[in-house]
């Protein structure tokens, strides 16, 4: 836990100091990003290129990795395809959700609804005592 929120734990300067001398490593999944990528550059130093097969069974982890950032990749392509295309509309994808009074939390938006339900009941009986069985709002 603290390696990722090291810098807001409260850990101290020294503290800090001391385990960066020892090469800390503060964010594992980017320490791994670029192990996989120095394996990539030994591949192609030793194959001419970066065709590492999906199952590469001198290096499983590897071919997977590959995979993944191919996959990555088009998911950030289509994104970026997508922004290009609404360049031209001057609004955030959640401004247009917004505008179709999209819902980003139900319970929060059923527990309003209920609010409201308890407002409404105030207003015609003088309290907030509703019933448990309340024929009007069963």
């Amino acid at each position: 836990m603290e390696r990722l929120t090291n810098r807001s734990s409260g850990m101290t300067e020294k503290r800090i100091q001391l385990l960066e001398a020892e090469d800390f490593v503060w964010d594992p999944h980017e320490a791994q990003w670029f192990e996989r990528l120095q394996e990539l550059k030994d591949f192609k130093m030793h194959h001419g290129d970066t065709l590492v097969p999906q199952r590469y069974p001198a290096n499983p982890s590897l071919g997977r990795w590959v995979d993944n950032q191919r996959t990555y990749y088009m998911i950030y392509q289509k994104k970026m395809e997508f922004k290009e295309k609404w360049r031209g509309v001057e609004v955030l994808d959640d401004e247009l959700l917004e505008a179709e009074d999209f819902v980003w939390d139900p319970l929060e938006a059923q527990w309003l609804e209920k609010l409201n339900e308890m407002k409404d009941y105030k207003l015609h009986h003088g309290d907030t005592l509703v019933p448990y069985v309340y024929p009007a709002n069963p």
